[in-house]
């Protein structure tokens, strides 16, 4: 059986419907990524796209947006570009430092299908950085959680999903974790940036 890491793409190539994973060294890289998962929907207008990131990311991306000649403040104005911030939205449904399914259902399935109910899209495309928060903050277990939330939430709302992690959140000793955040996902960015990081036996 191959790694799941394997399973290589880019924000571009990310399937409908599927839950893509990017590992970035550096801020600019993750905001190119975003900007080219996000854009094609802000072009076609048939899709709504949610960010939930951190707020210089939200600032970068929209500026990255921008020079691609997308009216970012026009589509936040139609409701096609839907921004969050990724701490305050995460602080809604953890509980006891863990998230809550109940309560995500309410959080983020809300936001997802009032996007799509405001522009009568029938799918948004997400990008979400909470995971990430959760990571750093010496969670993984809850990050992983949070993961399989947002696969439980795609049975009955359609997006599609690409999640952000720094490289600079794992440790070595986290192998057997990172092999689970694989598991996760549909599809997995290369990591050639991951040298310290030996994969999990």
């Amino acid at each position: 059986m191959g790694s799941p890491f394997d399973r290589k793409t880019t924000p571009a190539s990310l399937e409908r419907g599927g839950h893509g994973v990017e590992f970035y060294a550096y801020d600019a890289q993750i905001i190119d990524k975003v900007a080219r998962f996000v854009a094609p929907a802000l072009e076609s207008g048939s899709e709504v796209a949610i960010v939930i990131a951190t707020e210089n990311h939200r600032r970068d991306l929209e500026g990255a947006l921008s020079a691609r000649g997308i009216d970012v403040k026009r589509a936040a104005r139609e409701q096609r570009y839907v921004a969050l911030d990724a701490a305050t939205t995460l602080s809604k449904f953890i509980v006891d430092g863990r998230p809550d399914a109940e309560r995500f259902v309410e959080v983020i399935g809300g936001a997802v299908s009032k996007a799509q109910a405001a522009g009568r899209f029938e799918h948004v495309r997400a990008y979400g950085e909470m995971v990430a928060l959760l990571w750093l903050a010496g969670r993984p277990e809850a990050a992983i959680s949070l993961e399989k939330m947002w696969n439980d939430l795609a049975r009955t709302h359609s997006f599609t999903l690409l999640c952000g992690y720094p490289i600079s959140a794992f440790e070595p000793s986290q192998a057997a974790e990172i092999a689970e955040i694989g598991t996760t996902h549909t599809q997995v960015a290369p990591i050639q940036a991951f040298p310290r990081v030996a994969p999990a036996a």
